[in-house]
């Protein structure tokens, strides 16, 4: 029975002070209002209002009935109430968000078999993940997955080009117009389900075929029903392409995928790792939306910051590449066709110049590469040092990048850069210093290790010696150039390193040990 007695029970009057209820005299106006005037000393609390009450009922029915379909092989059992426990059928979508609201609030909303009574579809469930109003992957939050645990794996795929073939005039024959991508598709869906990653990435191009074209619901439809194969144990996260969201994006193209895959951009956590995903048709483009952009802007720049102070790593996820080779190279016509402009690149990756912002991964040029964002200048010949972009096996020990002080001296010595002669006179010039400045000694392994009050070496918003992040875009899954091969990356994360492995589609490991 439903009755006054839920208000009376709740916090809001459970709080408040007994010596205020025993003292207020409603008869006595004066004694009513001055004691009345202390309530300032009790917790604020909001006080749900009937309906809301209601809704939050309806939120707990919602395990309930999880709970015994679960226990009937995930299935719902033959009981008239939960036959008709239909939320979409019943309620306003207004409803339905404070219910999600509610139980995501209890930490409740995330597993598949509370989530799927939210929709009238199962492949909507499965899709459509994010939560566009704080930009985050429901389940993967702050609160269960910001610390480190263990070392875990997950795959990056890119570019599955629904339609490619048979645009280009280069299928066999086939009962539809994206039996071959679907086919490569396929294979990848069953040796993600054996290996059973953490969680997959996938970056457009989705499709072959935008929003406003014809043949458009056919293909979408094939795509998304495809991709609801995966295990709904393992979530999948999507990265938006120019075919998926368009190459000069409107806002009806947004919302155009919002509708079918969630978030044009958010956030998610998992294992200490934050992972960000960005429309980087935005960032080509931004004057197309500049109201959308700006809000992207601001997002991207506030997570950044927040990710460098409290994440274990840093990885950044966009349809489009940084940069072919490195990040200071020009802009070229053919180049322009692929990745993002050098003004608007250089702006985000010096704010990515730190350690923890392991990986920019990508996908849209359709061909393996590999190469970090900066370059050294060899300072014996002025020569720009680069990283071999066609190597795919990627295994980079970070240790090595660090650039600490003390193994810079030591790395020039054993290679000859430096003699003893340099060192010596380095420290006879730093001794001239004042003792309490640290400005020049940092460069100075000899006085650091013999001065007692030297900081150990703390967090800086940049790191001007760093060549990272390195960029990994991977090839395509069904179409790639070059003749290059077809296949994905199984990301190996560990807490002091990141291991990229590619492997080609009919080689993909049947486990991850």
């Amino acid at each position: 029975d439903i009755n006054y007695n839920l208000l009376r029970n709740h916090s809001y009057f459970n709080e408040l002070p007994n010596y205020i209820i025993d003292s207020i005299d409603f008869n006595d106006k004066n004694n009513y209002i001055s004691n009345f005037k202390q309530l300032h000393k009790c917790i604020a609390v909001t006080l749900p209002t009937l309906k809301e009450f209601c809704l939050r009922a309806v939120g707990r029915a919602c395990l309930l009935v999880a709970d015994i379909s679960s226990k009937n092989g995930g299935i719902k059992p033959n009981i008239p109430w939960i036959q008709n426990f239909n939320l979409p059928k019943v309620l306003s979508q207004q409803d339905i968000n404070y219910i999600k609201h509610y139980l995501d609030r209890c930490n409740r909303l995330h597993p598949p078999s509370i989530y799927r009574l939210f929709f009238d579809k199962l492949v909507d469930a499965r899709l459509i993940r994010t939560d566009i109003s704080i930009r985050e992957y429901i389940g993967f939050d702050k609160t269960n997955h910001s610390h480190w645990n263990d070392n875990y794996s997950f795959i990056y795929l890119s570019d599955i080009l629904f339609g490619y073939h048979k645009l280009h005039n280069t299928a066999s024959d086939s009962t539809s117009d994206w039996s071959s991508e679907e086919s490569s598709l396929r294979k990848a869906i069953t040796s993600i389900n054996r290996i059973r990653p953490k969680f997959v990435v996938i970056t457009g191009n989705f499709l072959c075929t935008q929003h406003n074209e014809d043949g458009y619901d056919s293909y979408i439809d094939a795509f998304r029903r495809t991709m609801a194969r995966v295990s709904d144990t393992i979530p999948v996260l999507y990265v938006p392409g120019s075919t998926d969201i368009g190459e000069h994006p409107t806002k009806e193209s947004i919302d155009n995928y919002n509708r079918y895959f969630g978030a044009d951009y958010f956030g998610f956590w998992f294992g200490g790792v934050r992972c960000l995903i960005l429309n980087s048709c935005l960032l080509r483009h931004p004057e197309d939306l500049p109201d959308h952009t700006k809000l992207q802007d601001e997002w991207f720049d506030e997570e950044i910051e927040i990710a460098k102070l409290s994440s274990t790593h840093l990885l950044i996820f966009t349809n489009h590449p940084w940069f072919i080779n490195h990040a200071e190279e020009d802009d070229t016509i053919e180049s322009l066709q692929f990745v993002i402009p050098k003004e608007i690149r250089l702006k985000w990756l010096k704010k990515l110049r730190h350690s923890k912002v392991k990986y920019l991964y990508s996908g849209n040029y359709r061909k393996n590469n590999k190469s970090n964002a900066f370059v050294k200048i060899n300072s014996s010949n002025n020569d720009i040092d680069t990283v071999d972009s066609n190597d795919v096996d990627i295994d980079i020990d970070y240790s090595k990048l660090d650039y600490k002080p003390s193994e810079i001296i030591t790395k020039g010595l054993e290679s000859g850069e430096l003699n003893e002669s340099d060192v010596i006179n380095q420290d006879k010039d730093s001794d001239s210093d004042n003792d309490d400045s640290h400005n020049d000694d940092d460069n100075n392994k000899e006085k650091k290790d013999d001065t007692n009050d030297s900081d150990e070496e703390g967090f800086t918003n940049e790191d001007a010696d760093y060549l990272g992040p390195t960029q990994i875009i991977c090839t395509s899954i069904s179409a790639p150039r070059d003749n290059d091969n077809t296949g994905l990356y199984i990301v190996k994360v560990q807490e002091e390193n990141i291991q990229n492995v590619f492997y080609d589609l009919d080689n993909i490991p049947k486990s991850l040990n």
